[in-house]
């Protein structure tokens, strides 16, 4: 018999997997920022320089139906795979990320700068950064996966689309299995049979049903993007319309991921500024979690 004392105890060892991807997503984009994008197969120097620079036409241009869009790229990482240059609409361009300030510090340290700066937000909790119905498009890019509860990212994602307005996923089918739920990588995205689930072991979520009051999928397909010269990015395309105002939704746990999260950054900062100051090297001061830290120059 499971019980609810089991059920609580499963769901933060979930939250312990998904928070150890904190330090992964660290050590990837700090060898990403330092090697100048090599660390990706096929990234030369002046892609680097590109993409960073956020010079690649915007990858979304049929998607486009108005003179002037206000984008959100949600999960965007330290720069958005979209690109910014358009001739087919005014383009207002926000990005958010969870980890924005750890990935502004990881340019600061390598003297990287990028044009747009995400903002920090986590796609379950867009509502307390943004109004209802404030954008036209909402996107996620190989993100939503990614998140602690991609359900309730997608009930934030339409709250603060506009009705008639657009959510656009685009993600590898069944990462998660892929990498073996490690990190960040707990639920699985894919199209079966033009449905669009949601899911890991022993959960599964079909995502057309549980949205259908207030959107529908008007798109689902596979599609192929040469990612901006480097390697093929073969990923499924979801698009999502919002048909009538969303109601807020939360998650119930919400209160524990904050001190979970809380824990794993205060240990990751604490064995961050220890590291620092074992070491006999000049320093900058920096403010990283919103903690003064030195970081080597």
């Amino acid at each position: 018999m499971i019980t609810d004392t089991d059920n609580a105890k499963q769901y933060e060892e979930y939250l312990d997997s998904w928070l150890n991807g904190i330090q992964d997503e660290i050590k990837f984009w700090d060898l990403f920022f330092q090697s100048k994008g090599s660390v990706i197969n096929g990234c030369t120097e002046d892609i680097f320089n590109e993409v960073t620079a956020y010079a690649p036409a915007f990858t979304l241009e049929d998607d486009i139906c108005k003179t002037e869009t206000k984008f959100l790229d949600a999960g965007s990482g330290p720069y958005s795979r979209c690109g910014v240059i358009t001739n087919k609409t005014k383009l207002d361009f926000t990005a958010v990320d969870p980890l924005a300030s750890i990935y502004k510090a990881l340019k600061d340290k390598h003297s990287i700068d990028t044009k747009i700066q995400p903002q920090t937000a986590m796609v379950e909790n867009l509502s307390s950064k943004f109004k209802e119905n404030e954008f036209d498009i909402v996107h996620m890019s190989n993100s939503l996966d990614h998140s602690f509860d991609p359900i309730l990212g997608l009930w934030q994602m339409l709250y603060v689309c506009k009705v008639g307005g657009k959510i656009i996923l685009r993600h590898h089918q069944n990462e998660a299995e892929n990498e073996n739920y490690q990190g960040f990588h707990q639920w699985n995205l894919s199209l079966e049979n033009n449905k669009f689930i949601i899911w890991r072991p022993g959960i599964k979520f079909d995502v057309s049903k549980i949205l259908s009051e207030y959107a529908e999928i008007i798109e689902t397909k596979k599609d192929v993007i040469d990612n901006q010269g480097m390697k093929t990015w073969v990923y499924d395309k979801v698009v999502i319309r919002k048909n009538k105002p969303t109601p807020l939704h939360f998650n119930e746990n919400y209160p524990l991921l904050l001190e979970k999260f809380l824990d794993t950054v205060c240990r990751l900062n604490f064995n961050l500024y220890k590291n620092n100051q074992d070491k006999k090297h000049e320093y900058k001061n920096i403010n990283l979690f919103g903690v003064k830290i030195k970081l080597k120059k």
